[in-house]
């Protein structure tokens, strides 16, 4: 209720903001009782495949999340496996970042 009524934003950015693995679960929660945001920038963050495992499990029931920017968040195939599965339920989402930047904690896609 607090963020419906204090948030008129779209976008939900957390760049660069230390998330790891157990914030991500909070952001779910965020997520789950807000179908406002429409973008989520977690870039250069810790959430591991934990972290990845937790965001999937919202993507296939929020309807208006068209942008999601995981880059350089330290996940593995496991995570990108989660992600990719719950995508399969997401007809809103039209931009996924799963790359890497230089200097910081690289996803590693491949097996």
């Amino acid at each position: 209720e607090w963020m419906n009524t204090h948030c008129s934003s779209l976008w939900f950015t957390l760049h660069d903001s230390g998330v790891g693995p157990q914030c991500a679960k909070g952001i779910v929660l965020a997520l789950a009782l807000n179908e406002r945001f429409t973008s989520l920038n977690l870039a250069s963050n810790t959430l591991g495949d934990e972290g990845a495992h937790a965001i999937a499990r919202i993507l296939p029931e929020h309807h208006s999340l068209l942008h999601l920017d995981l880059s350089a968040n330290d996940i593995g195939h496991t995570g990108v496996n989660n992600i990719l599965e719950a995508l399969l339920h997401n007809r809103s989402l039209t931009s996924l970042d799963l790359s890497s930047k230089p200097g910081s904690y690289r996803n590693r896609l491949a097996r």
